[in-house]
């Protein structure tokens, strides 16, 4: 079985530049990714793809439909994408609160798969809008091709954890209205949970980086803390920007690069803005009615090598429309300035940008 998996693409779906207004030759995209998930699908039909969190904010692309009423005709982009993709399963980011929750729960409702968190709970009178959005976890009866040509049916059970922090840094949306949980405790009763309920293999989407900090109650970055939990078969990170396998990350010795593995789990952390794309490949034994995990590997793989890889047509085709509508956006005039504008005066009153500045922060 092969994992692929995505993390903190913050809505870089297009390569295109949005505030030069011009196309982004060297830029990473999802539509380049897109083309690189279509070979592995080509090559290998036991495939599962799965997000990391992060992906509804970070470009105009994706802002300004989220914040503009948009014309009924056109469908969220990043909502688009991912179902065009055809997500398995997707984690939540603390970006993903980056957005009003009423309209938080208008775009994520249109998705086709399920959403993860275990360590997030809606509260309050406001609860309904959020009821049922995402699930703690969820197992996934996957049918996959065996060597000899059969189907076998893999009781694949997923997790979803992201930083508690994410209720004081969004406090302004979700003050009252969400609970967090320390990440790891609740990882910890997700796993055991998944295997009581017959999950053949378990994945973590956990979307958190990696600390050599002690564990402790709410710790941000907890992915070595996370990868210690028995029973976690396959461990996908994010949030920190980083990558892995690589150098990025900290020196410790339960974080093996060569081997791809964080104490011994196959891990993947994707970078950022798309730049690669996670896989770890599974191979699956079974052993009287239950599959256990024989050996992987784990890899990144670079949109942006040496040669480039395309966007996707099809996957460039169906975002055209959201693409022309925020282009229409972002080359409307707000203003005009009629004379050149610095800084170098910003510590003494009456500077011209920390004045531009404050006007538009006060508004």
């Amino acid at each position: 079985m092969t994992l692929l998996a995505t993390t903190d693409v913050h809505a870089h779906l297009l390569a295109y530049d949005y505030y030069s207004d011009q196309p982004a030759p060297k830029k990473s995209a999802l539509s380049r990714l897109s083309t690189l998930i279509r070979q592995e699908r080509a090559q290998n039909s036991n495939v599962l793809l799965v997000d990391n969190g992060d992906f509804l904010q970070g470009t105009p692309l994706s802002d300004l439909v989220t914040d503009l009423p948009a014309p009924n005709t056109i469908t969220h982009p990043v909502v688009m994408a991912m179902n065009h993709l055809r997500y398995d399963a997707a984690s939540l980011g603390n970006h993903e609160f980056n957005t009003p929750l009423n309209r938080l729960s208008e775009i994520l409702h249109q998705i086709h798969f399920p959403l993860l968190c275990a360590n997030l709970a809606p509260i309050g009178k406001d609860a309904h809008l959020l009821q049922d959005l995402w699930h703690k976890h969820v197992i996934l009866e996957k049918q996959l091709v065996d060597q000899s040509g059969e189907l076998q049916t893999v009781k694949i059970g997923l997790f979803g954890i992201l930083p508690p922090q994410v209720v004081n840094w969004d406090s302004s949306r979700v003050s009252g209205k969400i609970c967090a949980q320390d990440s790891v405790t609740a990882a910890r009763r997700a796993v055991q949970e998944l295997h009581d309920l017959g999950a053949d293999i378990v994945i973590g989407l956990a979307h958190t980086g990696v600390s050599t900090e002690p564990e402790r109650v709410n710790l941000e970055n907890t992915g070595l803390h996370i990868a210690r939990i028995h029973g976690i078969d396959a461990l996908v990170l994010g949030h920190s920007h980083l990558s892995f396998p690589s150098a990025d990350q900290p020196s410790h010795p339960d974080i093996s690069e060569h081997n791809g593995t964080i104490s011994g789990v196959p891990s993947v952390m994707p970078g950022s803005a798309a730049a690669y794309l996670g896989k770890i490949q599974l191979t699956l034994e079974k052993k009287g009615a239950s599959w256990s995990v024989l050996s992987h590997k784990a890899e990144l793989i670079s949109a942006m090598a040496e040669t480039q890889t395309p966007q996707d047509p099809d996957f460039v085709s169906q975002l055209t429309p959201a693409h022309d509508w925020v282009l229409q956006q972002v080359r409307e005039p707000v203003g005009t300035v009629p004379f050149p504008i610095h800084s170098y005066f910003a510590m003494l009153p009456g500077c011209n940008s920390v004045r531009l500045v404050s006007h538009v922060q006060a508004e």
